[in-house]
């Protein structure tokens, strides 16, 4: 049955996301993130119970990533939120470990303005610490962090080698760095944008689908958004003089949602080749999720990263 309700929002989608191309863009990332806040309310919580109930309604969206990212390895560690937006993970850390001590930085003044708040409220003691996206130089002194805590920041930076630099400098000899980044081997990539929105809504349909990809993350205005397989980014961390172990991957609730599109997806000819071939090459987990050459086929990669030695 045609669904005019359907239409309608897709021509609407249409009109908006090409007067956004016409608009002027955000310059850098830092730029974006001073204007544009990660879920969480515009003036803060109100209480203590309101951040908790938002927290664990965060960490529900994506499956076993709490799991994956196993907090107690930072108890008695000097732990450093990389990228630390407006306090979700450093109220996560807060109650999920026992850090020697905390530290978090971030080039949006905004989104510290909004942790310093969140934590406040939490009585949590840490360390706020604020710098530029371009000549990076974060203000701690060489070797002295034992971890890294640093998700979903990394890809919305458009040259990592200066963050790579400075991650080396910090961190102590046996220090380690988690990380998440958005994976590409996922029914986000190659179910929800590759079908849904280029084919189905007809978005940006002469856009790759990194770009299209870029565009649904993080909000249409988003200047820089990056996904990486398993492959790419292990390469990325290497030429930066990083090992990088996989520690698994997440399913957002979202994308078991676009799991109804995969039949109506393969069926459509116009559905590029590689995503037609990772979306027949799929199995399923006992409890649904989406598997894809033995790796869950989720948007969130987790990885651990440690020096090279020379």
């Amino acid at each position: 049955m045609f669904n005019y309700n359907e239409k309608i929002k897709n021509i609407i989608l249409k009109f908006y996301t090409s007067i956004i191309d016409l608009l002027p863009k955000y310059s850098t990332s830092e730029n974006y993130w001073n204007h544009n806040i990660v879920d969480t309310p515009i003036n803060g919580f109100k209480n203590i119970n309101d951040s908790i109930q938002h927290l664990k309604w965060r960490n529900i969206q994506y499956l076993n990533s709490t799991k994956i990212v196993n907090l107690n390895k930072y108890n008695n560690k000097v732990v450093l939120d990389f990228g630390c937006g407006p306090g979700n993970d450093l109220v996560n850390v807060c109650l999920n470990s026992k850090p020697k001590k905390l530290l978090a930085f971030d080039v949006s003044k905004k989104a510290i303005s909004l942790a310093r708040k969140r934590v406040k409220l939490h009585n949590f003691k840490i360390d706020f610490l604020e710098g530029p996206e371009k000549k990076l130089k974060i203000p701690i002194s060489d070797k002295s962090i034992d971890v890294i805590h640093t998700m979903g920041v990394l890809h919305h930076i458009e040259d990592l080698s200066s963050v790579f630099k400075e991650f080396k400098r910090i961190l102590k000899k046996n220090g380690f760095i988690q990380v998440m980044v958005y994976n590409k081997n996922s029914i986000w990539y190659h179910l929800h944008v590759a079908y849904e929105v280029k084919i189905k809504m007809g978005l940006w349909p002469n856009k790759s689908l990194n770009y299209i990809f870029s565009k649904t993350v993080d909000g249409f205005k988003c200047p820089v958004a990056f996904c990486y397989n398993q492959k790419e980014f292990s390469s990325l961390c290497k030429k930066n003089g990083f090992s990088c172990e996989l520690l698994g991957i997440s399913t957002s609730l979202f994308e078991m949602e676009k799991l109804k599109f995969l039949w109506e997806a393969l069926r459509h000819k116009k559905l590029n080749q590689k995503s037609r071939e990772f979306l027949q090459n799929l199995s399923f987990s006992i409890n649904g999720e989406p598997i894809y050459e033995k790796k869950i086929a989720g948007i969130n990669s987790y990885y651990k990263l440690k020096k090279i030695k020379v």
